[in-house]
């Protein structure tokens, strides 16, 4: 039984690794999440899949799942190249690099980006929908697939845009920094808005009994709570006059949201943890059942890792309401996302381990 249960729990565990968690058209901001367990309601350990879903379905799903995140991966990696060509144009309007040095490096992005764009290509047609007999997963892929086909033009507009903009930096026409900084926003805004499209579509095989349901939950949300505040300095930089309450109750709203998830993500970590600790096991069992443990306590700090970001996130939402520009706010993010990518990948080495002994 023990062992039963626990290919449950590392199927679930396993499949969301896989597809990604944390690795962004805009979506509807995240406003809700699953509301606390109720004593009468206590989660159980295993981790079954809908029972009108097959191991067929699902095994399809996920194979297609990891080569959908093969492409998702695709489009980031030309973001991030495209985003290069901004950043020589912000040096050569400050007059850091001769033109000559610019054109340089500007060359080399060009074809890092092509080449990146070529790959993106290859695997976007190699992703054929599924022969899927449940209605959810099948809708599901459609979904997915359809996302993934706007980002080539997403990233294509992008990158014709970042060289319209090196073309009059490079020519001595005027590029104001207000340009630059709006570029560099809508960067980060796509990439957000991309990580939490890609995180909907990797829930599907998660439910509420399951920790990693919440943490999707969490990070979407303070995602979304980042893109709000994010969105309010484009609208300044660009002139509009959207009031600043908009966006700060439009992230305080999901900052609540974030926050439930993360109680109730953190109460099924430790109720697994503790169910299983308490099961009874061989030697050899015992082993699977102990890695598992480990598995439910790196969740649980997950979830405190994300419950400092959304910490963060009220700072910098507080810096709206004074119109005090603060960018060491978001900054103080960064080591919080290295650590919830740290222990991702530490959850994926220990699921792999047990994978391999069941």
């Amino acid at each position: 039984m023990l062992i039963r249960r626990s290919q449950y729990i590392v199927s679930f565990i396993f499949v969301a690794i896989l597809t990604g968690c944390a690795s962004t058209t805009p979506t509807k901001p995240v406003s809700q999440a699953v509301a606390p367990p109720q004593k009468s309601q206590k989660p159980e350990p295993q981790a079954q899949a809908p029972r009108s879903e097959s191991k067929h379905d699902l095994s399809r799903y996920i194979a297609w799942m990891q080569k959908a995140q093969l492409v998702y991966n695709r489009f980031l990696a030309v973001l991030e190249e495209y985003q290069e060509i901004d950043l020589v144009s912000a040096e050569l309007m400050q007059k850091h690099i001769p033109v000559n040095q610019a054109n340089e490096k500007v060359r080399h992005h060009i074809q890092a980006v092509k080449k990146k764009f070529q790959e993106y290509r290859v695997l976007e047609k190699q992703l054929v929908l599924p022969d899927l007999k449940s209605p959810r997963l099948s809708r599901n892929v459609r979904r997915t697939k359809l996302y993934l086909e706007t980002l080539h033009e997403q990233a294509k507009q992008g990158f014709l845009q970042s060289l319209k903009l090196y073309d009059s930096a490079s020519s001595g026409k005027p590029v104001s920094a207000v340009e630059l900084a709006a570029r560099r926003l809508d960067h980060y805004i796509a990439v957000l808005d991309a990580e939490n499209a890609m995180m909907r579509s990797s829930s599907a095989l998660t439910n509420a009994k399951q920790p990693q349901h919440h943490l999707y939950k969490s990070i979407i949300a303070s995602n979304s709570a980042a893109v709000s505040i994010l969105r309010y300095y484009l609208d300044k930089i660009e002139g509009q006059d959207t009031p600043a309450v908009i966006y700060i109750q439009e992230g305080q709203t999901n900052l609540s949201a974030s926050r439930r998830a993360n109680t109730q993500g953190r109460s099924v970590a430790q109720f697994l943890a503790v169910k299983l600790s308490n099961q009874k096991a061989s030697r050899s069992q015992a082993e699977v059942r102990n890695t598992m443990v480990r598995v439910m306590r790196s969740y649980q700090e997950s979830f405190s890792v994300e419950e400092s970001v959304a910490n963060v996130m009220d700072t910098a939402l507080a810096t709206l309401e004074t119109d005090n520009e603060d960018e060491d706010v978001l900054a103080t993010v960064a080591p919080l996302i290295q650590q919830r990518l740290t222990l991702q990948q530490e959850r994926q080495a220990l699921v792999r381990s047990v994978a391999d002994r069941l």
